[in-house]
This record gives structure tokens, sequence and C-alpha cells, in this order.
């Protein structure tokens, strides 16, 4: 069970450091917004009512725009999930047949485990570095910063 001087001790980099400051300073000036409508006469408050209506009408169109962009978001990430997993799959699979049909050693003694032949241990090793680099290459293929590295020059 974490105390609490752990868990402020993690409190550095996060998101809630960077986001204390900001929040707790609109939250003043709300405050003080609020206190200093309610001491104002009404011609004040009626241009308020004008913000309102400003607001109510932006809402509508607010919250559709956010709702379609979260979609496309949870979209996109649910695509690369998918296909990250899928890959996984397939590596996996590829690796564990490499991995028990590679040529092995006989042990001296009974009860010790194989060896890799010296042949076998390489190519092993190069499957393993053309696996990370095709893992690379794929991560670069999805997002359009690395888009560069597919191009044929």
């Amino acid at each position: 069970k974490p105390d609490r001087i752990w868990l402020w001790s993690r409190l550095r980099g996060t998101v809630l450091q960077h986001a204390a400051k900001p929040t707790l300073l609109n939250m003043l000036w709300a405050a003080g917004f609020c206190l200093l409508a309610q001491t104002r006469e009404p011609p004040f408050l009626a241009k308020l009512q004008m913000v309102h209506q400003i607001w109510t009408y932006q809402q509508g169109l607010t919250i559709f725009i956010l709702t379609f962009f979260l979609n496309q978001a949870y979209s996109f990430w649910r695509e690369i999930y998918t296909l990250g997993r899928q890959i996984q799959g397939r590596l996996n699979d590829i690796h564990l047949i490499l991995a028990t049909t590679a040529a092995r050693k006989k042990p001296r003694e009974r009860n010790s485990s194989t060896i890799y032949t010296p042949a076998a241990e390489t190519c092993l090793d190069d499957i393993g570095q053309f696996s990370r680099l095709f893992h690379a290459l794929f991560w670069a293929s999805v997002t359009r910063r690395y888009e560069i590295l597919q191009t044929k020059r």
C-alpha cells in the first residue's frame, strides 16, 4: 500500500503537475468573475445573456465536432491495435517455427539443454534483425510523420 509521500513524489512530470496551476488560476478567475457579476447592474447581466445565447448555438456545433473527431481517433486506434496484434501473432508464429526447427548440437551431458549450431544461430539472429526492421517500418507506414521511409528514393 503506497503512502502519501511516495505518491506525491511521483507527481513530477505528470499531466496533473502541468495542468494543476492553469486549472486553479482559471477556477479563481471564474469565481472572481461570478462574484463581480453578482454585484453589477442589470444591463451588465443582459450583455451576459447575449453571451449565453451565443454559447448555446456554439455548443451544438462544438459537441458535433468533438464527437466526430473522437470517433475518428477511436477508429484509427482500433485499426492500428488490430493490425498490431495480427502482426504480433504472425511474427510469434514464425519465430516459434524457426526456434523449434533450427539445427541443434547434441548435448555432452544427459541432463543439459541443446545448443544451436553456429549456422542456425546466425540465421536466427538475421531473422530477428529483419523482424525488428519490419516492425519499425510497419509502424512508420502507419503514421504520416514517417511516410518518407516508404518512398522509393
